[in-house]
C-alpha cells in the first residue's frame, strides 16, 4: 500500500491500525466505500470471485481499497470488479476476506466480523441544504412571475424509464 493514502478508505484503515479507537470510523468508511475484488460476472448476474490461499492453507477472498493497491498485489493481468463493500460482504457471507492482502496494512475479515458489519444499519444519507443566491424581496416576484408562468404547463407527473 502506498505510504501516502490516496482515498478515504486507505486513510481510515491507516488510522485504525495505528489507533484502535478509530476502528469504528474505519468500518463506517469501509461499508460506504467502493472496493475492488478479483473476479468476473457470468451473464452480468453471478459473481465468480477469486480465492487466494493463506499460508495456513485456508482460503480467503482478497479485495482492495484502490486499483493501485490491486495492481501492486497481482503478478499478472487480472479481471476485477468494483462494488460497494457492504454489497461484497453481503454477497460473500460466510467467507473470509482480506483487504489489501499483500500490503503491510492488510486487514482480515472473519465470517463472524462480516456478519456483525452487515448487520449495522447503513449511514443515513443527508442531502446538502439547497443554497440560493441572496435576493431582495423585490426580485422574488419577478423571478417567479414570468419564469413560473412559462414552466407551470411543463411540470407534471411522469415515469422514469430505466431502460
Amino acid at each position: 500500500m502506498p505510504t501516502d493514502p490516496e482515498n478515504a478508505l486507505e486513510t481510515a484503515l491507516k488510522l485504525a491500525l495505528q489507533d484502535a479507537t478509530q476502528t469504528s470510523e474505519f468500518f463506517r468508511v469501509l461499508l460506504e466505500s467502493n472496493v475492488h475484488v478479483l473476479g468476473d460476472t457470468q451473464d452480468n448476474v453471478h459473481l465468480e470471485l477469486i480465492n487466494w490461499q493463506k499460508p495456513d492453507g485456508t482460503k480467503t477472498i482478497p479485495f482492495f481499497s484502490s486499483v493501485e493497491v490491486l495492481t501492486q498485489s497481482v503478478e499478472t493481468s487480472q479481471t476485477y470488479l468494483t462494488l460497494n463493500a457492504r454489497t461484497l460482504f453481503t454477497t460473500t457471507a460466510g467467507a473470509s476476506l482480506i483487504l489489501n492482502p499483500k500490503s503491510a496494512e492488510a486487514k482480515e475479515f472473519s465470517p463472524e466480523l462480516i456478519e456483525r458489519l452487515i448487520a449495522l444499519p447503513p449511514a443515513p444519507v443527508v442531502a446538502p441544504a439547497p443554497t440560493m443566491p441572496p435576493s431582495t424581496p423585490a426580485e422574488k416576484p419577478s423571478m417567479l412571475g414570468k419564469l413560473g408562468a412559462k414552466l407551470r404547463p411543463l411540470l407534471g407527473k411522469g415515469t422514469a424509464n430505466t431502460g
